[in-house]
């Protein structure tokens, strides 16, 4: 039966019939995400957050493009070279149910997986192979002909202005629960804002960026193998420092993200040496200097980053992740600023490994 989740109506459009079965399906913390079956067909159908994503029509048409782009540059390739966003029967992208909500579907790609962490190098060196290969790929698409659905992404001096903000209207509580990260923000933003100051004064180059590649948004097979990108809701003009450093973010780091033993968030050297030759297998052809030069140093900035917006939303009361308990976006940023440091200490030796296999 299907799940009382998805309406009715929605489902129709699509041409799906009332026999299909649905459950919940993945871990993001963004969409509700469903996977819907027929007799001889499955389908991803997610309810889209339009609270984040105020533009559903600008979503939609950068996915569509960048992934008409890919597919008409692959043409031989037997598995998906990328998603595919299936249509309603009146051919839409994508459709509004009675509250208001917007759902998309996605054609689900057989025999596929994703997992959380690398459960080996060599998974660690398909993810940055199947990134890379999203890169060569996208050269050539123009960067501006995409919308800015989300901006100032991965800008530190923004997310900083929104921590201060989150902390001036804080309960006393939660900051001083989280009092020991505020003080680590405060020490240490000003040397992280150098990526923000490059690109500000064009150092590094305009690209496609895919801006949330963390390991559980590559496509695997059976044997491991990578098979595409998914998730492209956040695809967008950036920067390809920010995409790598997310990526290892999650693919050198053998913890979860939210992992309570602070002992094992630490960044794995070799998982992070395997993803860095399966990406610049891909890329070391296409890269411009300053993205050689600072690629060892993104992993610490971007997992800064993201460990600062889990801290402004623990202070803003949780109202943009999901979270499974009240303190669950603290013992993110706990994790992901321990995770930080374990990065900054292992730059010299990520530099000899980028350098290494750059040469």
């Amino acid at each position: 039966m299907v799940s009382k989740e998805i309406p009715e109506y929605v489902l129709r459009v699509y041409g799906i019939g009332p026999q299909a079965r649905a459950f919940p399906f993945g871990s993001g913390h963004i969409h509700r995400t469903f996977l819907v079956s027929e007799v001889n067909r499955q389908f991803i159908f997610q309810r889209i957050n339009h609270h984040i994503f105020t533009d559903v029509d600008a979503l939609m048409e950068n996915i569509c493009a960048v992934t008409a782009y890919i597919r008409e540059r692959v043409t031989e390739d037997k598995r998906p070279a990328t998603i595919e966003v299936v249509k309603t029967q009146t051919s839409l992208t994508h459709v509004q149910d009675e509250e208001g909500y917007w759902w998309r579907a996605l054609a689900y790609i057989g025999g596929s997986h994703t997992v959380d962490v690398p459960h080996n190098t060599q998974m660690a060196y398909e993810a940055g192979k199947t990134l890379g290969r999203f890169y060569k790929l996208l050269d050539g698409f123009q960067p501006q002909h995409l919308h800015v659905v989300l901006p100032r992404f991965h800008e530190l001096g923004y997310r900083l202005q929104q921590f201060h903000t989150a902390l001036e209207n804080a309960s006393e509580q939660r900051k001083a629960r989280a009092a020991e990260l505020i003080r680590l923000v405060k020490e240490k933003a000003d040397s992280l804002l150098w990526p923000d100051r490059l690109i500000a004064s064009n150092a590094l180059p305009l690209r496609v960026v895919h801006n949330d590649p963390k390991i559980n948004n590559v496509l695997l097979d059976e044997m491991g193998h990578g098979i595409c990108m998914i998730d492209l809701d956040t695809v967008m003009p950036g920067c390809l420092l920010h995409d790598f450093g997310d990526a290892l973010r999650t693919t050198a780091n053998p913890a979860a993200e939210d992992e309570t033993d602070l002992t094992k968030v630490r960044p794995d050297i070799q998982l992070f040496e395997a993803y860095t030759q399966g990406f610049l297998d891909q890329t070391q052809s296409m890269l411009f200097s300053a993205e050689k030069e600072y690629l060892h140093r993104a992993p610490a900035f971007l997992t800064f980053v993201i460990a600062l917006r889990f801290l402004t939303d623990y202070l803003n009361n949780d109202v943009y992740y999901h979270v499974s308990h009240p303190e669950h976006n603290l013992q993110r940023a706990r994790a992901q600023f321990a995770l930080y440091q374990g990065f900054e200490e292992s730059e010299p030796k990520m530099k000899e490994i980028v350098d290494r296999i750059l040469h």
